[in-house]
C-alpha cells in the first residue's frame, strides 16, 4: 500500500520514511490491530458466546459478562494473531507458530 506525501502527493512505497521526491517526512500509518474477536452464530454456540484472543491466549465470554474463562487447552505458542470459528471447531493464529485447532464441544456447551 502506497503511502502520499503529504506536500507533493507523490506515492511511495509502505516502508518508506521520506518521500522519495521532495523528502519529505512521511505519516507511517498505524498497524492495524492483530487481534480478531468473532462472534458466532447462534446455531454453534450458545446465544451470547464470545472469543477474544491476545497475548495471553484465548479467552471465552459467557453468561452476558458475568464471566469469563481462559480456553488455552493444548495451546503452547499464547500469542494469538486471529481466531475464527468453523464448523465445529476453534482455530487460533499464533505469532510465528502456526494455527491451532480445539473442537468447540471441549470449549464450551453447545446450544440445546
Amino acid at each position: 500500500m502506497a503511502i502520499k506525501c503529504p506536500k507533493c502527493h507523490h506515492d511511495n512505497p509502505a516502508d518508506t520514511l521520506y518521500c522519495g521526491k521532495c523528502a519529505t517526512k512521511l505519516d507511517i500509518p498505524a498497524e492495524p490491530s492483530l487481534t480478531l474477536t468473532l462472534e458466532t452464530s447462534a446455531e454453534e454456540l450458545s446465544r451470547g458466546t464470545l472469543f477474544a484472543g491476545r497475548s495471553r491466549g484465548i479467552f471465552l465470554f459467557q453468561n452476558k459478562g458475568k464471566s469469563w474463562k481462559e480456553v488455552n487447552s493444548g495451546l503452547t505458542i499464547k500469542d494469538i494473531r486471529a481466531l475464527a470459528v468453523s464448523g465445529a471447531y476453534l482455530f487460533a493464529g499464533t505469532q510465528g507458530y502456526g494455527v491451532w485447532r480445539l473442537p468447540l464441544s471441549e470449549i464450551t456447551s453447545k446450544k440445546k
